[in-house]
Order: C-alpha cells, then sequence, then structure tokens
C-alpha cells in the first residue's frame, strides 16, 4: 500500500468539504481506519491532529471570504458557535481581530498537506490495530533535550553493549516524564547491564506499523522522526530488528 497516496485521497476528502461538516470515518477509510486511528495517525506523522489541521485551514481559507461575508457568518463556516469565539481564534491565528482587516492586511497561512508520493520512507508501510499484550524489558534510559540527543544515546548503547548491538530485537520506548519532557528507553527483552532498569508495559490497544527493508542506523533515526504526543504512563514504541522497524501507539 502507498500509504501517501491514500493520506492525499482523504486529504483531498477533507478540502473538497473543507467548510462542510466533514465525515471524519469516511477521511479515515481511504487509509482503511475509522476517525480516531485516522486521527492518530495523521498526528504521528504530521504533529496535527485533523482538528487542528482543519482549524488552520479554515482560518487561512476564510481571509478570501472576508469582503463578501459578514463575520457570523464566517464564523458559522468554520464551525464556530458564535462571534466572539470565532474573533478570538482568529485573532490568535493572524494576529488581528476580522474586523480590523483591511486590504493591506498580511495574513498567516497554513498550506494544505501533500504528501510526496514517490517517497520511499513509509512506502511499504503496513498498518495494524490489534492488543498488545503486557510486556516486560529492561533497559536504560535519558531525558531528551534535542534530536541529537537521540542518535548520541543510541551511539553509546551501541558502542558499550555488544549485546544490544548484536540483538535481533531491540526497543526504543518514548515515554513522557513529570515535567512533560520525552524520557527515552532503549531496551531489550532481557538484561544488559545488572543496572537495567524493569519496564513493565500494561496491556493496551495501539496501532501497529512495519516498515521493512531499512538497514543499519537509519532505522534507529525514523522513530524520533514520527514523534506522537505520547500518553504520560505508556509509551511510543519502537521495535527495531535487522530488516524491518515496527512502531507502536496507543489508541
Amino acid at each position: 500500500m502507498n500509504i501517501y497516496h491514500n493520506l492525499n485521497e482523504a486529504i483531498s476528502y477533507i478540502e473538497n468539504n473543507l467548510f462542510e461538516e466533514i465525515d471524519m470515518q469516511k477521511a479515515g477509510s481511504f487509509i482503511g481506519t475509522n476517525a480516531t486511528m485516522f486521527n492518530n495517525f495523521l498526528s504521528v506523522l504530521t504533529g496535527y491532529t485533523v482538528k487542528q489541521y482543519i482549524k488552520y485551514r479554515r482560518l487561512s481559507e476564510c481571509t478570501k471570504m472576508l469582503p463578501n461575508y459578514k463575520i457570523v457568518d464566517l464564523a458559522v463556516l468554520c464551525g464556530y458557535d458564535n462571534r466572539s469565539s470565532f474573533s478570538r481564534a482568529f485573532k490568535e491565528f493572524h494576529g488581528i481581530n476580522p474586523s480590523e482587516v483591511n486590504e493591506k492586511t498580511d495574513f498567516k497561512y497554513f498550506n494544505r498537506l501533500y504528501f510526496d508520493e514517490e517517497n520511499t520512507l513509509l512506502s511499504n508501510i503496513e498498518i495494524k490495530y490489534k492488543e498488545l499484550d503486557k510486556l516486560t524489558l529492561y533497559g536504560e534510559y535519558r531525558d531528551i533535550l534535542s534530536n541529537d540527543d537521540f542518535e548520541k544515546f543510541w551511539d553509546y548503547i551501541l558502542e558499550k553493549y555488544p549485546s544490544v548491538k548484536m540483538a535481533k530485537e531491540t526497543f526504543g520506548l518514548v515515554f513522557l516524564n513529570k515535567d512533560r519532557n520525552i524520557r527515552y528507553y532503549i531496551a531489550l527483552r532481557e538484561r544488559f547491564d545488572d543496572d537495567n532498569e524493569v519496564i513493565k508495559l500494561p496491556k493496551a490497544k495501539v496501532i501497529f506499523t512495519t516498515k521493512s527493508k531499512f538497514e543499519g542506523k537509519t532505522i534507529r533515526t525514523l522513530g524520533k522522526s514520527m514523534k506522537s504526543k505520547s500518553i504520560y504512563g505508556f509509551p511510543d514504541i519502537e521495535i527495531y530488528r535487522e530488516d524491518s522497524v515496527e512502531l507502536i501507539y496507543k489508541i
């Protein structure tokens, strides 16, 4: 399945109905998911939920209608219950009240999403929905302050522990700590150091994606580019194997 092509079809459906009631179930059906799973998957890939995407696109496109529509009518078109709520969102996005707009006003514009269908990064990805069984892992963690910290931590672990480098299955776990910062674990199913922390994962319903034909360190940098907003207490999970990576997100 070319997931990028299917995602573009889902986005086209949203765009063609941008100022109407959008059926999220139908949008999700383009990639074989329901509304909740589609929302989670788009958030994983782009950092925006479907609701945020629609909001920003409506606030961008409605500026073209300002000369011909009353503000209260634009509020309804953009999905707001009243003029004041719309005006507040409009000012937060554009930095100006809709009533203050004139022909010289410069607006912020949020572009339509397009996915490059020639990109091979996720071209053979599979999406599954399943229940993840309880899992006990052993590993070390670092608190991540920048993207470089992911790769530095991997380099450190792979150099220090040959057993991790040779493992047929290695886990990367992304938690949010109590300060809402990323705490990243590298773990195995068995101990690779006496001081390893024990990580117990509960049973959960998850989005389960598989990407094959990756080699070397490319695998270990894929996950950091696809981080979702992890729920505190449950990680995003990356499972690295010799020829594939599985990315798991809680629904």
